[in-house]
């Protein structure tokens, strides 16, 4: 262990440093860093319950932010250490938008009936959904602007 081989060369990695550690074996999960790279959005998918953590790399140390039956997706705001994630907060329940705010540590439901993979984010302060859910007066299939820190 500590070399990768390939091209007829060898080459050396560092010793792996332990960020964090949990007490059970992790067998289906996915990491995000932010933008920075200094934080890391992890989704550990268990058989009954998934759970969201928020690893902070600079103070080595994370925090279990949300656990429902299922966790799918997120997506990072950019130029922050907010993101929206896509859960089922109920093995019944339809999958919901959520945003997570690092600042103040707030999970918060999007009244937004859209998956993930409909959404553009363009900033923290502007969200660009596609969705059939109608807002208004408007037709069926609608393109919405959200600006969800207000």
């Amino acid at each position: 262990m500590g070399s990768i081989t390939g091209s007829g060369a060898t080459a050396k990695i560092g010793e792996p440093k332990i960020v964090t550690s949990f007490l059970r074996d992790i067998q289906n999960a996915e990491i995000s860093p932010n933008q920075t790279g200094d934080k890391v959005a992890a989704i550990d998918r268990a058989p009954d319950q998934s759970t969201l953590y928020m690893i902070d790399l600079q103070a080595n140390n994370r925090a279990a932010i949300a656990s429902y039956p299922a966790i799918r997706n997120l997506l990072w705001i950019p130029a922050s250490n907010d993101f929206i994630f896509q859960a089922r907060q109920d093995v019944s329940a339809p999958e919901s938008l959520y945003l997570y705010r690092w600042d103040d540590g707030k999970t918060i439901k999007l009244d937004l009936n859209t998956p993930l993979e409909n959404i553009a984010i363009i900033n923290k302060n502007r969200i660009l959904a596609v969705t059939d859910q109608q807002f208004g007066t408007g037709q069926e299939g609608q393109l919405v602007s959200l600006k969800p820190n207000e």
